[in-house]
C-alpha cells in the first residue's frame, strides 16, 4: 500500500472530521468511500505518534476503525477487499498487543480472510504474519489450553517455506512462535531450528526493526541452549550477549519505545546469565542496567514488563546468594511481587515470577528466621500446585522449590509430613526434568538432603532404605555435575551431610570419614564470596571434631588445630550466614577456653555478642526471636566467665548485660515511657514515637500471621528508627538512650541496696557484685549446677548443656567426673557454694543492715544459675544462717529491667485512692477447681477495702482483664498459671472465655504488648510456676509471666517460681496485704513492697522450717 505523506494539522483534522462521520453511520457498499478511508488509515497509521501513551492511542484507534469502515464500505468482489481485510486484521493484533481487547474479533477475521486468499495473492506475506500472530496470541492468552493454536501455527507457515524464507519479518516471528513450541514441549529440535532460522533473518536486508528484533531473540534462545548444553556453557553464554549488544546497537539510530524494550530485556536476561554461572560483578551492574531500562520502557505493555521484573529480581537474587547482601534479596522479593501481580492471570510468566517468590521468601527466612517469610512462601506454593500451565520443565523447577521449602518448615515447625510431602514433591520434579538439563543435579542433591533428614529422625531399621536411597540421589547428583557451575559445591554438601545422618546411627568410621571427604570437596568448590561459605566451614569444623572425638583418648590442643581455623575461618567472614558465623564463634570458644587460650575466646565471644542483632532483629514476631535465641542459648554467660577468668568484672558484666535478656529488652525500648524528654529533641520524639508503633505488635497479632505488606512495613520502620536513634544519641544527655546501660548507670542502680549477678557456665562460676558504686567478681569455684542435690524438675529449671560435641567431649576426654556431693538439700548447697559466700564478700564491700535495716538485695541469675531460688538458701538446721534472715529480696531480669522498673516507680503518680483489682477463677475449663480462691479473695478484701477501692474480676475473659490491667493500681490474680518451656511468650494465666467452656489464655506476649499501663504498681501472682524460666532452651532470656508484667509498667510485681498448695496460697497474700498496709506510711513503698512479700514468707517459714519448696516459691520482681 503507498503511504501518503500527511502534516500533523492534516492528521488532526482527519480525526476529528472521521470522528464526526463515523458517528452513527450505517454502512453500506461505497467503494470510493471505502479507498479514501483506507488511504486515511494508512496515513495515521504510519504518522502515529512512538512514543506511548494517550495520543498514540487515540490515534492507532481512529485508524482502525477507519480501515474497519474501509473492509465494510467495500464490495465483496472489490479487487482490493482482501488487502484492506490484512490491513485491518495488522492493526487489530498491533491494538490487542499494546492496549489489550477483544481477541477473538482478530481471529474471526483472520479466518475469514484465510478463506478466500490464495498463495499468489500479493499481500500473502503479510497475511501470514497476522495469521501466525492471532494464533499466537491466542496461546499466550491461554498456555495450559491453547497448544494447538501454536501448532496450527506452524503447520500454516510450513506450507510455504518458500514464502517464509523469503520474508524477514515473517521468518523473525517463525522462529518466535518455535521458541514457545520449545517452552511448551522442550523438544530441543525447536530451540535449535528458531536459532538457525534468527541467524538467517541477520543475513537478510531488512527493517531495522526486524534485526533488533532477530538479534533479541537469539539472546534469549542462546540462553536456553545454556541449559541444554551446559558443557559448552561459555560459548553460548557469550554468543547471547553478544546478540544482545549487537541489538542495543542497533537501537542508537532507532530511538527507543515499547517496542525496544525486548533489545534491552534480554541482553539484561544474557547478562544474568552469565553472572549466574561466572559470578563476574560487571555482569550483574550491566545485567541491571539493562533491566531497569527494559522496565521503563514498559509500562504501556504490563506482561512484557512483569517478564523483565522477574528477570531483574532474579539478577538481585543471585547478587544475594554470592554477596550475601540481604538489601539485594529484598530487591529481589519486591521485584518478583511486583511481576506477579503484573503478569496476566494464570499466565506461565506469572507462576513462574510467583515461583521464584516463593523461593526467595523462604531464602529470607534461613537468613533472617521470619516465620511470616517461611508461611508466606508456603502459601504461594500452594496456590500454584494445581495450576495447569506449567510445561514439563517448569513443572520440574517449581516441585524442586517447593520442597525445598517444605524442608525448611519441617526443621522449624518439626512436622513430619513436610518431609514426606517433600519426598513426593522431588519425586516428581526428578520425573519432569529432561535427563540432560542442567538443574536435574539440585534435584537428585534435594532428595538426598531430605531423605537423609527423613532416616536421622526416624532412627529404624524401617528407613534403613531412606538413608540408602539419599546416598544413591547424592552421588547421581555428583555424576551430573556440570564443570565450572559455581553451584555444584552444594551437591558436595548434601551429600556430605547424608553421610554424617547415617554415621550419627551407625556410629560406622567409614561414614563418617566419607561425610568429611565430600564436605572437604564442597569447600574447595564453593566461592568465597557466598554468605554460605560460613555454615560450611561450621559443618566441616563439627564433622572434624566428632572425628577427634571418636579416636582420641586424650585431647591436645594440637589436634583441634584443623577444626579450631575452619570455627574462626567462618567467624570472619563480614558476608557469612550471621546465625553460622556465631555457632562457629560458640565451636571456638569451646575450644579455646579447654585450652586456656582467654584472649582468643574472649575475642570469639565478643564477636558473637556483637551479631546478636542480626541474628535476633527487633522487628521479627517474638516467636522467631525466641527461636534465634534458642540457637544461640548460654552465649552471654560464656562471654562472661572467660571475661572473669581474665579478671575483667566490669567488661563481662557490661557484655552480659548485651547479651541476656534480649527479648525483654526489646520489649522495653518498645515502651512509651522510653523517649527523649529534652525540648530540643521534640520532633525526635514525635517521630520516634510513631516508628515505635509499627514495630509494635498488637496483642492478637502472637504468632505468624503478618501480610508480607506488614512485614515490609516493619522492615523498613525498623531502618527509619535505626537513623532516628542515632540523631538522639547526638544530643546531649541521651547519648546511651535505648542502649544497654552503661557503667556509671550500673553503679548507681546499687545505692538502694547491692545487686549480684550468679553466673554459671561449663567455664566457671562467679558472682558479680554490684555494690557502693563499684563491682567486684566473687569466684565461686563449689558452685557446679551439675553437681547439685537432685531436686524436682518442677521447681527448679533444668540443667541446660549446648547440644555440641566440644561440650561433650571436652568433659570425656579431660575426664571431668563429677564429685559426689554432700547428703543435703538443694537450698543447703545452694547457701553453702554460693550465696552464703557472696553474703561474706559483701560484708567487705558496705555494711549489710546500717541503722538496723536489713539490706535490699538483688539477684540476677545468669546461665546455669538461672531461675536459682537464692532468697530461699540457707541451713535448715534452724539457725538464722539463711538469706531471709539477712536480707531483704528482690529478683530482676537484668539490670535494664532493674533501672526499668524504677523509672516507672518514680514517674508513677500515686492517686489519693488506689484501687485494687482481684481476679478469680475457682473454676477452669480443663483444670482441676480451686476451692479456696473464694476464701483468699475474701481475705483480701476484707484486710483493703478500707484503703484501697477494691473490684473483683469472677471467671473473666482475657479482654475484659487487658482493660483493667489500664485502670487498676494493684491486681490480684488467684488462677490456674502455665509455663510453656519450648516457647515462654505463650506462658500464661488460664482465664475464660465467655462461653465458659474454653480457657482464655493471657500470653506472656499479649501482656508484652501492652502499653500506658501509667497506674500500674503491683501485680501478684498467685498462680503456679509465673516466675519460672524457660529450662534449658532459654535460660538467660528470664522471658515469664512476672516479667512480662514488670516490663508491661508494674514497678513491682510477686510471682511463683512453681507449684504450691492451696492453703499456702491464702496464707501467703493474707500475710503480705497485711504486711503491705502497715507499711502503708513509710517512706521508701518500693521497699515496703518486697519487705511485705519477705514478712508473708517468713510467716510460712516459720510455720515450717523444712518445707522450703512452700516458702521458696515466691519472689518479687522489680523497684
Amino acid at each position: 500500500m503507498m503511504h501518503y505523506r500527511v502534516t500533523l494539522e492534516d492528521v488532526e483534522a482527519c480525526v476529528n472530521e472521521l470522528q464526526r462521520q463515523l458517528d452513527g453511520k450505517t454502512p453500506s457498499p461505497d467503494p470510493g468511500e471505502s479507498d479514501r478511508l483506507f488511504v486515511v488509515a494508512d496515513a495515521l497509521h504510519a504518522a502515529r505518534p512512538q512514543n506511548p501513551g494517550p495520543s498514540r492511542r487515540r490515534w492507532h484507534t481512529v485508524a482502525k476503525d477507519a480501515a474497519s469502515w474501509a473492509v465494510r464500505l467495500s464490495r465483496q468482489n472489490q479487487e482490493n477487499r482482501v488487502s484492506k481485510m490484512i490491513f485491518l486484521a495488522g492493526l487489530k493484533l498491533d491494538h490487542y498487543h499494546d492496549y489489550g481487547g477483544d481477541l477473538q474479533e482478530s481471529k474471526d477475521l483472520v479466518d475469514q480472510i484465510d478463506s478466500v486468499i490464495t498463495v499468489s495473492h500479493k499481500h500473502f506475506g503479510e497475511f501470514l504474519a497476522c495469521f501466525a500472530g492471532a494464533n499466537l496470541y491466542a496461546y499466550q492468552s491461554d498456555e495450559s489450553n491453547q497448544a494447538s493454536a501454536l501448532n496450527r501455527a506452524i503447520a500454516k507457515l510450513r506450507l510455504v517455506p518458500e514464502v517464509v524464507r523469503a520474508d524477514p519479518e515473517l521468518l523473525q516471528q517463525f522462529s518466535v512462535i518455535l521458541l514457545h513450541c520449545y517452552h511448551k514441549a522442550r523438544d530441543p529440535s525447536d530451540l535449535k531450528e528458531a536459532i538457525q532460522q534468527l541467524e538467517h533473518v541477520r543475513t537478510m536486508n531488512t527493517t531495522a526493526r526486524t534485526w533488533y528484533h532477530a538479534l533479541s531473540n537469539l539472546a534469549e534462545s542462546y540462553g536456553y541452549m545454556y541449559e541444554l548444553d551446559p558443557v559448552n556453557n561459555d560459548r553460548f553464554l557469550d554468543l547471547a550477549v553478544k546478540r544482545g549488544l549487537e541489538a542495543t546497537d542497533l537501537l542508537q539510530n532507532e530511538g527507543e519505545s515499547a517496542d525496544t524494550a525486548i533489545t534491552f530485556g534480554t541482553l539484561a536476561r544474557a547478562l544474568y546469565d552469565r553472572f549466574r554461572e561466572k559470578l563476574e560483578r560487571i555482569d550483574f551492574v550491566d545485567a541491571v542496567k539493562n533491566g531497569e531500562r527494559a522496565i521503563q520502557l514498559s509500562d504501556s505493555r504490563p506482561a512484557d514488563k512483569a517478564t523483565w521484573m522477574n528477570n531483574l529480581g532474579l539478577t538481585y537474587y543471585t547478587s544475594f546468594d554470592d554477596s550475601g547482601d540481604i538489601a539485594h534479596l529484598q530487591k529481589a522479593i519486591e521485584l518478583f511481587d511486583q511481576a506477579a501481580n503484573l503478569a496476566r492471570k494464570g499466565s506461565i510468566s506469572e507462576l513462574r515470577s510467583t515461583n521464584n517468590l516463593a523461593e526467595a521468601l523462604s531464602r529470607r527466612f534461613e537468613w533472617t528466621g521470619e516465620t511470616e517469610a517461611l508461611d508466606l512462601a508456603i502459601s504461594k506454593c500452594r496456590g500454584l500446585t494445581e495450576s495447569a500451565a506449567w510445561n514439563s520443565l517448569e513443572r520440574a523447577k517449581f516441585f524442586r522449590v517447593f520442597a525445598s521449602i517444605l524442608l525448611r518448615r519441617r526443621k522449624r515447625s518439626l512436622k513430619d509430613e513436610d518431609l514426606d510431602e517433600a519426598v513426593q514433591k522431588l519425586a516428581e520434579s526428578i520425573k519432569s526434568y529432561p535427563a540432560e538439563h542442567s538443574d536435574l543435579s539440585f534435584a537428585h542433591s534435594l532428595l538426598c538432603t531430605t531423605l537423609a533428614h527423613r532416616y536421622e529422625i526416624e532412627k529404624n531399621e524401617k528407613n534403613e532404605k531412606d538413608i540408602q536411597s539419599a546416598i544413591e540421589h547424592g552421588k547421581t547428583a555428583i555424576d551430573k555435575e556440570i564443570p565450572g557451575d559455581p553451584y555444584a559445591w552444594t551437591l558436595f554438601s548434601d551429600l556430605a551431610l547424608a553421610y554424617k545422618s547415617k554415621w550419627t546411627v551407625t556410629k560406622n568410621d567409614q561414614d563418617l570419614d566419607d561425610a568429611i571427604t565430600y564436605s572437604s570437596k564442597c569447600l574447595r568448590k564453593i566461592p568465597s564470596s557466598t554468605p554460605y561459605q560460613a555454615y560450611q566451614l561450621f559443618n566441616h569444623a563439627l564433622l572434624l571434631t566428632e572425628r577427634i572425638l571418636a579416636h582420641r583418648t586424650t585431647i591436645s590442643s594440637e589436634i583441634f588445630q584443623e577444626p579450631l581455623t575452619y570455627l574462626q575461618n567462618a567467624v570472619s567472614l563480614p558476608q557469612g550466614v550471621p546465625l553460622a558465623r556465631t555457632k562457629a564463634a560458640r565451636g571456638a570458644i569451646k575450644i579455646f577456653s579447654t585450652f586456656h587460650d582467654w584472649e582468643n575466646a574472649i575475642s570469639m565471644g565478643i564477636e558473637a555478642i556483637k551479631l546478636l542483632p542480626l541474628v535476633c532483629g527487633r522487628y521479627l514476631s517474638i516467636q522467631d526471636q525466641q527461636q534465634a535465641i534458642s540457637e544461640i542459648s548460654g552465649l552471654a554467660a560464656d562471654v562472661c566467665s572467660l571475661l572473669l577468668q581474665q579478671k575483667q568484672p566490669e567488661k563481662a558484666l557490661l557484655q552480659l548485660e548485651i547479651g541476656r535478656a534480649v527479648l525483654l529488652g526489646y520489649a522495653m525500648d518498645y515502651h512509651e515511657d522510653l523517649v527523649p524528654q529534652s525540648t530540643e529533641s521534640q520532633h525526635l520524639k514525635t517521630e520516634y514515637n510513631e516508628l515505635r508503633k509499627k514495630l509494635r505488635l498488637p496483642h492478637d497479632v502472637e504468632r505468624s500471621r503478618m501480610s508480607e505488606v506488614e512485614m515490609r512495613k516493619r522492615r523498613a520502620a525498623e531502618i527509619d528508627i535505626d537513623k532516628c536513634l542515632e540523631q538522639i544519641r547526638q544530643i546531649k544527655g541521651h547519648e546511651n538512650f535505648l542502649q544497654a546501660p552503661s557503667l556509671d548507670e550500673i553503679k548507681a542502680c546499687s545505692k538502694d541496696g547491692p545487686i549480684i549477678l550468679v553466673n554459671a557456665t561449663s567455664i566457671r562460676s562467679d558472682a558479680i557484685v554490684i555494690a557502693s558504686s563499684s563491682i567486684r567478681a566473687v569466684e565461686l569455684p563449689d558452685f557446679q549446677p551439675e553437681n547439685a542435690p537432685e531436686f524436682d524438675s518442677e521447681c527448679i529449671p533444668a540443667r541446660y548443656a549446648a547440644d555440641d560435641p566440644w561440650e561433650r567431649g571436652v568433659k570425656v576426654l579431660s575426664r571431668r567426673i563429677p564429685t559426689q556431693p554432700k547428703q543435703e538439700s538443694f537450698i543447703e548447697w545452694l547457701w553453702h557454694t554460693c550465696v552464703k559466700v557472696v553474703l561474706e564478700e559483701l560484708k567487705t564491700l558496705c555494711p549489710l543492715g546500717g541503722n538496723g535495716e536489713l539490706p535490699r538485695i538483688w539477684w540476677i541469675g545468669s546461665g546455669k544459675a538461672a531461675g536459682f531460688p537464692f532468697h530461699a538458701a540457707g541451713d535448715l538446721s534452724g539457725t538464722d544462717q539463711n538469706a531471709l534472715a539477712l536480707m531483704i529480696p528482690s529478683y530482676a531480669p537484668s539490670v535494664k529491667a532493674l533501672l526499668f522498673s524504677r523509672q516507672r516507680s518514680r514517674n508513677r503518680q500515686t492517686p489519693n485512692t488506689q484501687k485494687l483489682t482481684v481476679v478469680t477463677m475457682k473454676t477452669t475449663p480443663g483444670e482441676l477447681p480451686l476451692p479456696e480462691v473464694d476464701r483468699e479473695r475474701n481475705s483480701i478484701l476484707e484486710i483493703c477495702q478500707k484503703d484501697y477501692e477494691c473490684s473483683e474480676l469472677r471467671q473473666p475473659q482475657v479482654d475484659v482483664v487487658l482493660k483493667a490491667l489500664v485502670d487498676t493500681d494493684i491486681i490480684h490474680f488467684a488462677c490456674h498459671g502455665l509455663a510453656n518451656s519450648s516457647d515462654p511468650s505463650q506462658s500464661h494465666l488460664l482465664l475464660e472465655k465467655s462461653n465458659g467452656k474454653e480457657v482464655d489464655k493471657l500470653t506472656v506476649s499479649k501482656i508484652l504488648s501492652l502499653e500506658s499501663l501509667q497506674q500500674a504498681w503491683i501485680s501478684y501472682l498467685s498462680s503456679c510456676s509465673t516466675a519460672r524460666t524457660s529450662g534449658s532452651r532459654f535460660p538467660d532470656e528470664g522471658l515469664h509471666t512476672t516479667a512480662a508484667l514488670q516490663i508491661a509498667g508494674f514497678a513491682h510485681v510477686i510471682g511463683g517460681l512453681w507449684k504450691v498448695g492451696d492453703d499456702t496460697c491464702v496464707d501467703m497474700a493474707q500475710n503480705f496485704y497485711a504486711s503491705l498496709l502497715k507499711r502503708r506510711n513509710e517512706p521508701q513503698q518500693d521497699r515496703a513492697v518486697a519487705a511485705a512479700l519477705r514478712d508473708a514468707v517468713l510467716h510460712i517459714r516459720e510455720q515450717d522450717p523444712l518445707s522450703w519448696r512452700k516458702f521458696g516459691a515466691y519472689v518479687h520482681f522489680g523497684a
